[in-house]
């Protein structure tokens, strides 16, 4: 870890930036949602803007010691769209899971990292201009242009900042990418974390990294061959990234710090079983154990036929005591993704959600946690009843038929799901700007998880 790295660390571990914080009540926008209804904005999609642009402008550019890739939260919470009693009207003819905003989705960040977010305003408005476009969907598209436009004047905001402190690196960077998709490492990794930044201050949660060493690799692998960057620089940019997810991530929803949704998976195998382990993913392992700091949380993609090097790695960062990696079997997942009707392309591409379900980058909008079956609880009820069954099969079979019927009473109780519109999340999903609807509305995949418990 290098002196700059080092310093870095400690500054943010000893929350010297902290200082920049500020509440909503603070800045006079804690009752924004309270406005809405008073003003007559009612559309969510229109509020959703407003409270987002709103944000951006109360969020104080601060560019730490030593940093190179920037952005950090000054606002300690983001405030809902709706009021409570709004919230409590949604839910008389809607089921709402958890906070009823969206949770636990994984971006397609590679698309938007390289083809810039000039290119996306260009898609959208490309995609109005379309005669066989409804009102409704020129509406949201025009909110999702509008997300962007604000993003790259935050950009500006930050490079206006970086100026005026002479961090001619950092502004020079920040303007590269405010229009373009990224030509270098550093810039690839610092629009990823205003991609990402910008999830948890539109409102989302649970915003998840994906399959990082897979699409950051090509970057990283550039400008290597370039000779533009040394290995040693790009691991201490990985070791700063890392970083960057722990500046805010007390402010993240979350059961815990570290249960916050910033999980990222490593390795696999492509279609032709090509074992997807890079120089990158070794990084991310080693960078994880140097640091033994929980975010971002790792996930191993493993098989029958992973190299015991792997596993080694893995064993090292274990005995950081962090709680990670998990592993993830491909043997496994793969096969029963495609049986509950996964393609097999995209089942072979699946990553984690926050804690370790399955999901698939850019075109999941499952929801993998939705509710639970206590399986202890149905034996138990069954062994104390035992005289109602003539032999074991009876009783096996008693255990399987409540496990259904209470599947049935939850498949029954969460019909007619709602979630608060997400534009920025969208954005990042396949598809979006083509059905010109929201990605809360349906995915390509929509399915819910159980968990047995």
């Amino acid at each position: 870890m290098t002196k700059r790295i080092e310093e870095l660390k400690e500054y943010i571990l000893s929350k010297n930036h902290h200082q920049w914080r500020r509440t909503p009540e603070q800045l006079g926008i804690s009752t924004l949602n309270d406005s809405f209804s008073t003003r007559g904005v009612t559309d969510p999609l229109d509020r959703s803007l407003e409270m987002f642009g709103t944000l951006l402008e109360k969020e104080v550019p601060v560019i730490l010691p030593g940093e190179r890739i920037v952005f950090t939260r000054t606002i300690t919470a983001i405030p809902d769209i709706y009021t409570s009693e709004e919230w409590a009207e949604i839910r008389e003819t809607h089921y709402l899971h958890e906070r009823g905003t969206l949770s636990n989705l994984s971006a397609n960040f590679s698309y938007t990292l390289t083809m810039g977010l000039e290119a996306r305003k260009k898609e959208i408005f490309d995609r109005l201009g379309q005669e066989e476009t409804l009102d409704e969907g020129r509406h949201f598209l025009q909110v999702m242009y509008d997300y962007i436009t604000l993003v790259q004047a935050f950009i500006e905001k930050y490079a206006i900042e970086a100026d005026s402190q002479g961090k001619t690196e950092i502004a020079r960077t920040l303007r590269a990418v405010k229009s373009n998709g990224a030509s270098s490492f550093l810039e690839a990794l610092q629009l990823l974390r205003i991609l990402h930044f910008m999830l948890w201050e539109s409102g989302t949660y649970h915003n998840t990294l994906g399959r990082f060493d897979q699409y950051m690799y090509p970057f990283y692998r550039d400008d290597i061959e370039k000779g533009a960057l040394t290995r040693e620089e790009a691991y201490e940019l990985v070791i700063e990234f890392f970083l960057t997810c722990n500046k805010d991530s007390d402010r993240y929803i979350g059961m815990q710090q570290g249960d916050n949704g910033q999980s990222m998976a490593l390795a696999g195998r492509s279609a032709d079983g090509e074992l997807l382990f890079n120089d990158l993913s070794r990084m991310c392992l080693d960078a994880s154990c140097e640091l033994a700091i929980i975010d971002p949380k790792i996930n191993l993609r493993v098989d029958a036929d992973t190299p015991l090097e792997i596993f080694e790695l893995g064993s090292k960062l274990t005995q950081r005591a962090l709680g990670f990696p998990q592993y993830n079997n491909d043997d496994v997942v793969i096969p029963g993704l495609i049986r509950k009707g996964y393609s097999p392309e995209d089942a072979r591409d699946y990553t984690v959600a926050a804690c370790w379900e399955f999901i698939i980058p850019g075109y999941g909008m499952d929801i993998p946690n939705i509710d639970a079956i206590s399986f202890a609880d149905i034996v138990s009820k069954a062994i104390r009843t035992l005289d109602r069954y003539a032999d074991f099969d009876s009783f096996y079979s008693s255990i399987t038929d409540e496990i259904c019927r209470r599947f049935e009473e939850i498949r029954a109780k969460h019909r007619n799901l709602y979630i608060a519109p997400a534009p920025w999340q969208s954005l990042l999903m396949n598809g979006a700007i083509e059905r010109a609807k929201d990605i809360t509305t349906g995915g390509k995949y929509n399915n819910y998880g159980i968990h047995g418990t």
